[in-house]
């Protein structure tokens, strides 16, 4: 799976595929099974733009998969991002087949149940994209939103750290700064045991043996930051 495009990460910017065309595809197939008159106009177009969202939501399962790899990915966001992949491709080979069908004029404006079962599903699917941007959101800028509201110090020392060592208040020393990691525990890949038993201590070695210089988890791992120690 590509892994980066133009030096940049690729997860991140696939996900905006599936983040805009597959809500717009379900409003849309909705829409079709209310209004049988625009079928003949719009299926088709319908039917383009859930293509490229189930592709997108394929590949931004698979680039998030691969960015995991280097820097950790939330579980939930992960199992998330796998269900949201594998609904939208459902959809584009049930809700694509009735497209396709009822593009026709002479079929157009048949009121079946097949119609109604392609829009619950393009609902389960929108609420999948809701729930999954949601959570990839939280991963991604929690992090900074707790970092900028925390209070500074001109420098920390190990005694600041270690007076913070339980899951609920985690700070770490890594390379000589300070990081509250509170908020990454329920969020790490491997679960919150990989990270509460360094809660309080200098996790230098932990993280260089995991990450070594990976520049994706440096700019992770900065979102955390406190401060430099003293």
């Amino acid at each position: 799976m590509l892994e980066d495009i133009l030096g940049l990460p690729a997860h991140p910017l696939f996900v905006h595929l599936p983040v805009v065309l597959l809500p717009l595809s379900a409003v849309s197939i909705v829409a079709l099974t209310l209004r049988p008159a625009w079928r003949p106009r719009f299926a088709l177009p319908v039917l383009g733009l859930l293509a490229l969202g189930a592709l997108g939501a394929v590949a931004a399962w698979g680039t998030g998969d691969d960015l995991a790899a280097k820097v950790g990915l939330p579980i939930a966001h992960s199992e998330l991002g796998m269900w949201t992949a594998l609904a939208s491709v459902v959809l584009l080979l049930v809700g694509g087949a009735w497209l396709w069908r009822v593009r026709k004029a002479d079929v157009a404006s048949e009121r079946g149940v097949v119609g109604w079962v392609v829009s619950a599903l393009a609902l389960v699917v929108l609420v999948l994209v809701t729930l999954t941007g949601h959570s990839g959101a939280t991963a991604a800028w929690s992090g900074v939103a707790a970092t900028a509201a925390a209070p500074r110090q001109s420098a920390y020392t190990m005694a600041d750290v270690a007076a913070h060592s339980t899951p609920a208040d985690c700070w770490i020393a890594v390379d000589g700064n300070a990081f509250d990691v509170t908020s990454w525990i329920p969020q790490h890949p491997g679960g919150p045991e990989r990270i509460e038993p360094l809660c309080g201590t200098d996790a230098t070695a932990q993280f260089t043996g995991q990450h070594g210089q990976t520049e994706v988890a440096q700019a992770t791992l900065k979102t955390f930051l406190l401060g430099p120690l003293a």
